[in-house]
């Protein structure tokens, strides 16, 4: 049996290709452009594929690719890639590779931070005040009733791509206006504009079989980067009913199929917690699940082929890891907003990485290379 993992210069990609090398399986790792993952020892091969940007050559490739060498699943792990293959998934499983995700409406539904609100409403679940501005116009309004400080979201974006935090009326404007030139944005595509809660960032995951929950894990944040607000680069797995609760029911209304983590602010001190956002994909901590005992990325597999899988109710608490290499260019802040009791926490050795690992190291100082040279 053999999968094919696209996007092999995310961390997201080889960790999934380390849960399924360990299990025996054949994986072969893709990208567009430099592939990091493919020095893993865990990866029998690998492949270049047309930038996504090319959807036609990008698709035509791939499902050709896996027709000819038997690829028996096709494992997207990064945005672009993921909604590409869901939204052509009938040509590549014509040729007899399975693609393990949600309908590409459904995907496309909740991954807009614009729907999303309305679906949490209808499922009883709390998000910020969220704001949908059609104009400029409108944008002047909101900036009048709305509570400081916002945050300034792209409707469809990744990690911290387009994320603005703002403190009046005057910058929200005036950041509204660069938002939309920056990326040039129709009217349709305009950011949405949400009141900023307090909290920490929890992550619920999940897997699905077309509407029927098989497993769940819940980790919490500890630090990101960006530090203002981006990616989590170091984690603890946990358990909290309420979060889990909700991200259940809220996963349950869209009769969701496959992986999707669920993020949620919750504050410690009232027990509040709000939604902030839904992955429906592959998510960059993932690693922390499969640490913890929770092993995502082969539990797709096994349901994928098998039909279906036993539910995964257990998972160990109190697992911690990080994403080093970005860890790393977090230190400095958080060494300044911290302090000694940062240092101790950051040199503890409890912390399983994401990336570097001593029985596969390749890929780190493979990793280190490709994000000095993107960055």
């Amino acid at each position: 049996m053999s999968v094919l993992i696209t996007k092999g210069s995310s961390i997201k990609a080889l960790v999934c290709a380390r849960s399924l090398g360990k299990q025996g399986i054949d994986v072969i790792v893709g990208d567009s452009g430099p592939n990091p993952s493919s020095v893993s020892k865990y990866v029998k091969g690998s492949l270049k594929y047309p930038s996504p940007l090319n959807e036609k050559a990008f698709i035509e490739y791939i499902s050709h690719y896996c027709s000819i060498k038997g690829i028996k699943m096709i494992l997207p792990v990064h945005s672009e890639d993921t909604y590409l293959i869901a939204k052509n998934r009938s040509l590549i499983e014509d040729r007899g590779t399975i693609v393990p995700l949600a309908h590409y409406k459904d995907i496309i539904k909740i991954n807009d931070k614009s729907i999303l609100p309305s679906i949490a409403e209808n499922a009883g679940i709390p998000i910020p005040q969220t704001y949908v501005p059609k104009s400029i116009g409108d944008v002047e309004d909101i900036a009048i009733k709305c509570h400081y400080p916002v945050v300034l979201k792209l409707r469809n974006a990744t990690s911290s791509t387009g994320i603005m935090y703002l403190n009046d009326r005057s910058s929200l404007i005036s950041g509204f206006k660069k938002t939309v030139n920056r990326f040039g944005l129709k009217a349709s595509e305009y950011p949405l504009i949400q009141e900023y809660v307090k909290g920490t960032g929890y992550g619920v995951s999940v897997l699905y079989n077309h509407g029927e929950i098989r497993a769940l894990f819940t980790h919490k944040r500890i630090r990101e980067f960006p530090i203002s607000g981006g990616p989590s680069t170091a984690r603890v797995s946990v358990h909290n009913k309420k979060l889990e609760e909700m991200a259940v029911r809220l996963m349950d209304s869209v009769y969701w199929h496959g992986l999707a983590m669920v993020e949620f602010k919750f504050d410690e001190k009232t027990g509040e917690a709000w939604l902030i956002e839904v992955n429906p994909r592959v998510w960059g901590s993932i690693y922390q699940a499969v640490a913890a005992g929770v092993d995502f990325p082969y539990l797709l597999y096994r349901m994928s082929i098998d039909g279906d899988i036993k539910p995964v109710k257990d998972y160990n608490t109190g697992v911690y890891t990080r994403y080093l290499l970005n860890d790393i260019r977090a230190f400095p802040k958080y060494q300044k907003a911290q302090g000694i009791s940062f240092l101790k926490d950051f040199f503890s050795l409890k912390y399983l990485c994401d990336d570097f690992q001593c029985d596969d190291p390749l890929p780190f100082f493979s990793l280190g290379l490709y994000n000095m040279f993107k960055h």
